[in-house]
């Protein structure tokens, strides 16, 4: 899938960010966005004990972008911070690129006429932010002929995104945007991070009769690692300006 975004340039700093810019040189600016993604799955009937369907599968998604508007927020000049040690002020890579690589079992078991248990397990290996292990676990039980109570807890994952792991994509601050920085600060994407995931907690009950469908549903998240622009600045140019990244949130 290739997706192109012709825009008008865009602010990076103050109260400008997001804003179209008047004073750019270039009446649209092209961000390409190419995403492959590969899947194959197959089911495999099992008669073992219990009647079963095993889901076995793989996937594999790689995210290219090439983005000449949103890296090029200046480190000189006016409306800037100034340099920062280890980051060219004008020629950064407008390309960033991750891949996914995925593998997932699932299995479905019908342990009696009105009970069935479905385990689950999936694999990620993100070639950025490293390895994931998602188990998941779901239980329908019928109570009667009208009524199933539905349960389930898994565990979730979602990687961060090409801006967040990009250290060529900063924005720029004069202190409104800063946590604990009056005199301004760059947030600066970061290679560091790791994953966002959350232990995810269900039940419900659902009433099924003549057509008429009706269900109430109690849930939890619990997250960690939720990706949030940082709280601590992690170094300070050689005019006193604040450099914060995304980070990771342990708890949420």
């Amino acid at each position: 899938e290739h997706t192109r975004n012709s825009r008008i340039p865009e602010g990076l700093a103050g109260g400008t960010e997001g804003k179209f810019n008047e004073k750019a040189t270039q009446d649209f600016v092209d961000i390409d966005l190419d995403d492959v993604m590969l899947h194959s799955e197959v089911n495999l009937p099992i008669d073992f004990l219990v009647n079963q369907t095993l889901t076995l599968g793989t996937e594999w998604n790689q995210q290219r972008m090439k983005d000449l508007s949103s890296n090029t927020q200046a480190l000189t000049g006016a409306n800037t911070g100034g340099a920062i040690d280890g980051v060219s002020a004008t020629d950064r890579s407008p390309y960033s690129k991750a891949e996914i690589f995925s593998l997932f079992a699932e299995n479905n078991m019908e342990l009696t006429d009105s009970t069935i248990v479905t385990p689950g397990l999936r694999f990620d290996h993100h070639s950025i932010v490293g390895n994931n292990w998602s188990p998941a676990l779901n239980i329908s039980q019928g109570l009667g002929d009208d009524f199933t109570l539905k349960m389930g807890i898994a565990r979730a994952y979602k990687a961060p995104s090409l801006y967040q792991t990009n250290p060529n994509y900063i924005l720029y601050s004069k202190g409104q945007g800063c946590y604990a920085s009056a005199g301004g600060c760059y947030l600066q994407g970061n290679d560091d991070l790791k994953a966002e995931t959350s232990i995810n907690k269900e039940i419900g009950l659902e009433f099924k009769r003549d057509g008429w469908l009706a269900g109430v549903t109690w849930f939890r998240n619990d997250y960690r690692n939720k990706i949030e622009a940082g709280y601590v600045a992690v170094g300070q140019n050689a005019v006193g300006t604040d450099l914060y990244q995304w980070d990771n949130v342990p708890k949420a």
